[in-house]
């Protein structure tokens, strides 16, 4: 096991709860590489790069009033992590909700994330304004 593997799989579920309770997605940028990809099923593409990073995260918060996500499994294998989690709270037009999901973190030896892919379950579709027709 690579010695960054421990601390980015401590780290990374803690920052994403700062970024969820203040909504700045700087901390949390800082945990990925300069080349970074990440996606989700509620997006149309991927997102790549320091700007793609900011530009997911930002996207993620603002479907949700509030939201609070809980870490309930974690496996790390080499240079992968797997995070199971639970997240709750009202979407951006105050409906509550609760949907959960398995995240797969990636990383280089330098202990950033390379790749972030996200997938979840629920009848609560996370989508983004830029997908999302009319919105």
């Amino acid at each position: 096991m690579f010695p960054t593997a421990h601390h980015l799989a401590d780290q990374f579920p803690h920052a994403l709860q700062r970024m969820e309770q203040t909504r700045d997605v700087a901390e949390l940028a800082h945990f990925f590489a300069a080349d970074a990809v990440l996606s989700n099923p509620g997006e149309a593409h991927e997102r790549r790069g320091e700007e793609g990073v900011r530009d997911f995260w930002q996207a993620y918060l603002q479907c949700f009033a509030e939201i609070r996500s809980e870490f309930t499994h974690l496996h790390m294998s080499g240079r992968a992590i797997i995070l199971e989690w639970l997240s709750a709270g009202r979407h951006a037009d105050g409906r509550p909700l609760s949907y959960r999901g398995v995240s797969i973190l990636a990383f280089n030896p330098e202990g950033k994330i390379t790749k972030f892919l996200t997938y979840y379950n629920t009848p609560f579709a996370v989508k983004t304004k830029a997908i999302s027709p009319g919105a």
